[in-house]
């Protein structure tokens, strides 16, 4: 009756609807002050926390006034803070939590994951590689150490950890892109076709195109390049920008593999003048 009242009645809106309001029960007085157990309030706050409604378990854990004392409850509002995509707040819950040296590696990945999130490789690297520490074998470790290297443009270590990572799981396809990349920097030319062909095999996206394409002209085989460059700009879509930018930014590595600076302009016009752009 009460919700027919607030949503049917004919003069509603001159009241308080209170089913357009947030169910935070636990803020309210009556609640408070019949509720006197924090037990039952951490169990709410479970609640939200397991059903990944973040915000509302955040503001019921902050509001224990013993959470600077209890590394579960910081762990899991830095979580929440990492999952709704505030790194730099979740970092200073992190390291709150690392104080009291429990769960400690999976500490140190959260707190290297939002130091990349945050683009500090360097300080990622560290965490990551204290964590490496502590389980040798972790095939996460293992391949974000190998992302941190890439980031820090340090090619050859990170295809010491990639090529770890695929040696311990063959089945992990996901390193074949940072492989393909890595050994395209270093002018590895044939390792980087061996795995631009697995991952050409597969669902190439447009980025695959791209590098291949440039792994293509600096074998030499322009048209080919041609032909994949194509396909990466209709894989692209409508907008050009996306792909220009992204060729922008590999351009000092086909300087780097001898690819004359002249020719670029032109191959880029050719292009546009190719899909009619």
């Amino acid at each position: 009756d009460l919700y027919r009242f607030h949503k049917l009645f004919r003069f509603k809106h001159e009241f308080y609807d209170v089913f357009d309001s947030k169910l935070d029960f636990f803020e309210s007085i009556f609640f408070k002050e019949l509720v006197k157990d924090d037990s039952i309030l951490r169990k709410i706050a479970e609640y939200h926390f397991q059903n990944e409604n973040f915000e509302v378990a955040i503001k019921i854990y902050l509001d224990f006034e013993g959470i600077n004392e209890d590394p579960e409850m910081l762990e899991k509002v830095a979580y929440s803070y990492q999952m709704l995509g505030d790194y730099k707040t979740a970092l200073n819950y992190y390291k709150q939590a690392e104080i009291f040296n429990t769960n400690k590696e999976w500490t140190l990945k959260k707190i290297a994951l939002c130091c990349r999130n945050l683009k500090k490789p360097l300080k990622a690297l560290d965490y990551y590689l204290h964590a490496e520490t502590l389980k040798p074998d972790n095939l996460y470790t293992q391949a974000s150490i190998g992302h941190c290297y890439l980031e820090l443009k340090d090619y050859e270590k990170a295809l010491k950890y990639y090529f770890k990572v695929e040696y311990l799981n063959p089945k992990n396809t996901r390193v074949w892109r940072p492989i393909a990349w890595c050994c395209l920097v270093e002018g590895k030319f044939n390792k980087a076709a061996k795995y631009y062909a697995q991952i050409n095999a597969q669902s190439p996206n447009k980025h695959d195109f791209l590098n291949m394409g440039h792994l293509e002209w600096c074998m030499g085989n322009k048209k080919e390049a041609i032909n994949l460059y194509k396909k990466s700009i209709e894989a692209t879509g409508s907008g050009l920008e996306s792909f220009f930018s992204s060729f922008e930014e590999d351009k000092p590595h086909l300087l780097q593999h001898g690819i004359n600076a002249d020719d670029i302009p032109i191959m880029l016009d050719h292009l546009l003048y190719q899909t009619g752009r």
